[in-house]
């Protein structure tokens, strides 16, 4: 360490010399004095260690103490400077968070200039599962939950504006692709494996959170929905705090259901971007007490009033104009010319609009009514086979979006 003039004179006028030796380029003088001041400094230190030798313990003391102190006054002034609060500890074994938000995300939002919105969400023992649309923000929700759980367990405050949380034994979860191409290991083998693991440390019966998402997506829809209420079952009889989301509809387990509420047009916007959609996006969570999960949206073929070809083997036909739409259904083949039972429908009745993906290939437009009672089309984002086809979803898809905002 670094020894200062003020602990010997002798040392003071060494190093005066030796400076002016420096300026006179008197090398040998310089190098003899700097030897001799070094030698000084080294005697000096001794004394100085050997001096505070008896106060070693204090010292260390004093030197933790004041490092607690700056941590303490770092993380009080991060907590007020972003509205952290300190949580309240559940006697209810509920797990409550109202106005929960996830701050990388915010962060990045706002040099975007966008608007984050938070999250008010509830769990008990019963397994939780939420459904909605992509880009919905059910991932984001889960890493708020993981974040927070983290924060809370190192008892830290957390971003929210009120909570009742628990401490548990540990966090599971399943969060992303898990491929691992090294041990010839598939998305949905390594998803299984670690799906597996989860389910073994819940079965020791301890308080686990169990974040999982998209379960089994990377399988086919039959195997998913299987897989999914199979998880949910195990978890419905343990006591760990699960959430699961999914895109898979026909659950079956009982289970709390939330669904997010999703796409909410803008009234004043004539067309919309891909850049839009998560500005209209209404990210609040609303329990599905009638299990309104997605069923399997039919394949529909999509005809203006004024004519023209369906190909294909459609389920349905959706013929539209200014005013509305009327679906037509058919036991068979679908012919050209409408025969069969048939469902009309008025913009002026539609509360919201959902747009999502429903398998790999394929998405869905929910369109849900007044009543909330909802319709689904399946379609291909990007139909080259059947390009007239494509062009009718566009020009249907469109004309539903504008006119339900007016």
């Amino acid at each position: 360490f670094y020894i200062y003039n003020a602990y010997s004179k002798e040392l003071t006028e060494k190093r005066k010399l030796w400076e002016i030796a420096k300026k006179e380029n008197n090398e040998e003088k310089a190098f003899s004095l700097y030897l001799e001041t070094q030698e000084l400094e080294d005697k000096i230190r001794e004394r100085l260690s050997n001096e505070l030798k008896e106060y070693v313990d204090s010292l260390k003391t004093a030197i933790k103490v004041v490092g607690d102190i700056d941590i303490y006054f770092a993380m009080a002034e991060y907590f007020q400077k972003n509205n952290y609060i300190k949580p309240v500890f559940s006697t209810t074994n509920k797990i409550s968070y109202k106005q929960l938000t996830y701050p990388p995300l915010i962060d990045r939002l706002e040099k975007e200039n966008k608007h984050y919105q938070p999250i008010d969400i509830t769990l008990t023992n019963k397994p939780c599962l939420v459904t909605g649309a992509n880009m919905a923000g059910k991932t984001i929700l889960l890493k708020s939950l993981w974040l927070c759980q983290y924060l809370i367990q190192f008892g830290f405050f957390i971003p929210a504006q009120k909570a009742q949380v628990i401490l548990v034994e540990d966090i599971l979860t399943s969060i992303g692709d898990h491929q691992n191409e090294h041990e010839g290991l598939s998305s949905y083998a390594s998803e299984i494996i670690l799906l597996n693991e989860i389910i073994q440390k819940v079965k020791q019966g301890k308080e686990y959170l169990v974040l999982v998402d998209e379960l089994a997506r990377t399988t086919n829809p039959t195997e998913g929905v299987a897989l999914v209420d199979s998880f949910l079952n195990i978890m419905s009889n343990k006591s760990s705090y699960s959430i699961t989301t999914t895109h898979y509809s026909g659950i079956k387990t009982e289970c709390y259901r939330l669904r997010v509420k999703g796409f909410i047009p803008n009234k004043t916007q004539t067309k919309l971007s891909l850049k839009d959609i998560p500005n209209q996006i209404d990210y609040s969570l609303i329990e599905d007490k009638e299990q309104k999960v997605l069923s399997n949206p039919f394949k529909v073929g999509i005809l203006p009033n004024d004519g023209g070809i369906i190909i294909g083997f459609p389920e349905a036909i959706l013929s539209f104009d200014e005013g509305g739409f009327t679906i037509y259904t058919f036991d068979g083949l679908v012919k050209l010319v409408y025969e069969g039972f048939h469902f009309k429908f008025s913009y002026d009745d539609i509360k919201e609009v959902e747009l999502g993906k429903y398998n790999f290939k394929d998405r869905y437009m929910k369109v849900v009514f007044e009543d909330d009672k909802f319709i689904a089309f399946n379609y291909h984002e990007k139909n080259k086979k059947y390009p007239n086809q494509a062009l009718n979803m566009a020009k249907f898809f469109d004309l539903i979006e504008r006119l339900s905002n007016n």
